[in-house]
């Protein structure tokens, strides 16, 4: 600086900044089965503290940035992207019972997705992907991969035979006397049925 005069003077000015400020952001874990979630951990270095955006965060599959912002107002941003495994599913088919309450039938599941091997549980016991010895009608199954992750699935198992039909309602006298006859009883027409390996089914 100079005055009027010529006399002149310096000063010197030294100005500081705080280290930039990171945001960082990693996962604690991977995601074990489709749909589920892990944990994401958002810290920062640098900057001022406090910082406001940083802790702990629940994420599912899929890209999420985190913005963390200092006491200065400064901001800086970290993302994370998880992949999940495809769902656990199942296809089930089936072979008939050969006959009403024979059970010879089978009911199979083909699983895709998920982790590893299955392991499988019908709602009658077995547990393999395949039950067998079933007599006709519904089963469903529980299948789970290696990370616990599970589906269910159901199937039908037909029969070649329906079941035996409810015997017809009996009309007749309300009484009768010992000894007394012509005394007429009937009861009301069923489906005719015909007898296969011992059982009636219905025609």
């Amino acid at each position: 600086m100079t005055d009027a005069h010529g006399c002149s003077a310096s000063t010197t000015v030294t100005i500081t900044e705080p280290t930039a400020l990171n945001a960082s952001a990693v996962a604690s874990g991977t995601i074990l089965c489709f749909g589920a979630t892990t944990n994401v951990n958002v810290s920062a270095t640098g900057g001022t503290a406090p910082y406001s955006g940083t802790g702990t965060f629940n994420q599912g599959a899929g890209t999420i940035s985190y913005s963390v912002t200092d006491a200065n107002g400064c901001t800086s941003s970290s993302s994370v992207t998880l992949t999940q495994p495809a769902k656990v599913e199942g296809v089930t088919s089936s072979t008939a019972a050969s006959g009403c309450s024979i059970a010879d039938g089978t009911a199979s599941v083909v699983v895709s997705g998920g982790t590893g091997s299955y392991t499988y549980l019908w709602s009658n016991g077995q547990t393999l992907s395949t039950a067998t010895a079933l007599v006709a009608g519904p089963y469903s199954v529980t299948f789970t991969d290696a990370n616990g992750c599970t589906g269910s699935a159901t199937v039908t198992v037909s029969g070649s035979g329906g079941s035996i039909g409810t015997p017809g309602a009996i009309s007749g006298a309300q009484g009768a006397c010992r000894n007394t006859s012509g005394i007429v009883y009937s009861v009301s027409a069923v489906p005719e049925r015909q007898v296969i390996h011992g059982l009636f089914l219905q025609r």
